[in-house]
């Protein structure tokens, strides 16, 4: 039913994304840059889930994080770093850098986005 109208930004929506809904214990941010499909990562950061700030008068909603951890060495962070250097690679990402946001769920990762 959104296809096609004008979203509260003024663009058409033409595109539709299914996403699921997902509970976890952490969200994790991972910064990266990739040069001939080798994967550096800069940073790393976790915490708990986002909290949503409604936009008000019709705005969009905000998520914000409430704190974020600097991730140490782990058994989770190793695990995150395997994910997201599978994740750039499934998505062709060979060259430049990436922004990865996933949440640890009881299943393991699940990706909620990358900017690249």
């Amino acid at each position: 039913e959104r296809l096609g109208r004008l979203n509260i930004e003024g663009f058409l929506d033409s595109e539709l994304i299914v996403m699921e809904a997902l509970i976890g214990e952490e969200e994790w941010v991972v910064n990266s840059v990739s040069l001939h499909g080798i994967h550096k990562f800069l940073d790393m950061w976790y915490g708990p889930p986002k909290v949503c700030r409604s936009g008000g008068d019709g705005g969009p909603a905000q998520f914000l994080y409430t704190e974020q951890y600097l991730a140490l060495e782990s058994q989770r962070r190793a695990d995150v770093l395997e994910f997201c250097c599978k994740a750039l690679d499934a998505l062709g990402l060979r060259n430049g850098a990436a922004h990865t946001e996933l949440l640890w769920t009881v299943d393991g990762p699940r990706l909620l986005e990358v900017n690249a």
